[in-house]
């Protein structure tokens, strides 16, 4: 018996589930040993259950289960790997319609992740006055070929955190519907773009820093090239498309009187903590005028010579630290912030290891000699 999940989301394997429809009565695959098997194989998506597949071919099983739990890893390149070998196995009737199903899902995948998908925020202060944040979609093709995307319902995440001179640190977090991302026609050289919302963002009054973070969760849809020529009844012309990475942005504005300085860069909040010359002000002050691509740079220096700073540096150093490190909430425990940078350091310290040249033993790198 073949079930199609109740739960399958709209337009997602529609190909496959026509085809189960419209062969319900197909036969009863029979395995080796002559007999059909009753170990039911489930495709999903995501996690998401599409089709549950009563009688396969017990020889085709260790394939299809190979290859759901690559999928389910992110390995589409072992997936594709196994689909190769799925189909030099031979398999005809529906066991064929389920390999085409997964088919599509890494084709879908593969189209998805030819895109470059991101989020442009920025900071507008007109001349009448107020200041907002401006937020637009961007997609740019980077392998050549023209798509056609069409990604399900959106929601865009705004996070605001504001932090005044004391350290206190407030954080608001709104969610605002999307219905403006329903088509995207890209090219190499031509990238679409499309405006989002715009938002006030207002530093309130003794605040010292204030930033707006957008992030954006696409829904699955469907994808497929320009470049091809399908009939538009064809069952193959859009492809499922799930997985929509897109690049966060944010915009961030400082007091006045820090708005004038220079940025800092990655290694000034270690090297003042070195000196111990610093007290919770000045900590943030540093930490405020990073750029964000420098955030993490910079904790990662101050976690090599965090075994070096001072108890009491430590301590001033926690709503710098609660800035930079946003996900992390350990708030004003001086041990435990002591402990997230010695952790931070044996982690570069891991990946350090792992990215340098081994030496090779004498006895391995001598020629082998002749007898």
């Amino acid at each position: 018996m073949i079930e199609i999940g109740a739960r399958t989301p709209a337009g997602i394997f529609a190909p496959i589930c026509l085809f189960l429809i419209a062969f319900g009565c197909a036969s009863t695959q029979v395995g080796l040993g002559g007999s059909p098997s009753t170990s039911p194989i489930v495709l999903t998506n995501d996690g998401q259950p599409v089709l549950a597949l009563g009688t396969v071919e017990e020889r085709f099983q260790p394939a299809f289960e190979a290859l759901q739990s690559a999928l389910s890893a992110g390995d589409d390149r072992e997936a594709r790997a196994v689909l190769d070998r799925l189909y030099a196995l031979g398999p005809t009737g529906t066991a064929l319609e389920f390999a085409r199903g997964f088919g599509r899902i890494l084709d879908g995948r593969a189209a998805v992740s030819a895109l470059d998908l991101a989020l442009d925020a920025q900071f507008i202060r007109p001349p009448g006055g107020g200041s907002f944040a401006r937020v637009s979609f961007v997609a740019t093709a980077r392998d050549g070929r023209n798509l056609v995307a069409h990604p399900g319902p959106g929601v865009l995440h705004v996070t605001v955190l504001v932090i005044d001179p004391a350290g206190a640190l407030s954080r608001r977090v709104e969610v605002v519907p999307l219905d403006t991302i329903k088509e995207l026609d890209v090219g190499p050289d031509r990238p679409a773009r499309i405006d989002l919302v715009e938002l006030p963002v207002v530093l309130p009054a003794g605040a010292l820093a204030l930033r707006a973070v957008f992030e954006v969760d696409l829904r699955a849809g469907s994808m497929r090239s320009a470049d091809e020529v399908v009939p538009e009844s064809s069952r193959d012309r859009d492809l499922p498309a799930m997985r929509w990475h897109v690049e966060s942005s944010e915009v961030a504005v400082l007091a006045k009187e820090l708005a004038s300085q220079d940025l800092a860069a990655p290694g000034d909040l270690a090297q003042a903590a070195l000196e111990g010359k610093i007290d919770r002000r000045k900590a943030l002050v540093i930490a405020v005028r990073l750029p964000r691509a420098d955030r993490d740079a910079a904790l990662d220096e101050l976690s090599r010579v965090s075994r070096q700073i001072a108890e009491p540096v430590i301590s001033a150093l926690g709503p710098a630290l609660r800035w930079l490190a946003t996900d992390v909430n350990l708030g004003e425990d001086t041990d435990a912030w002591r402990a997230f940078l010695r952790e931070r350091a044996k982690s570069l310290q891991r990946e350090s290891d792992l990215r340098l040249p081994r030496p090779v033993s004498s006895a391995l790198a001598e020629s082998p000699r002749g007898n």
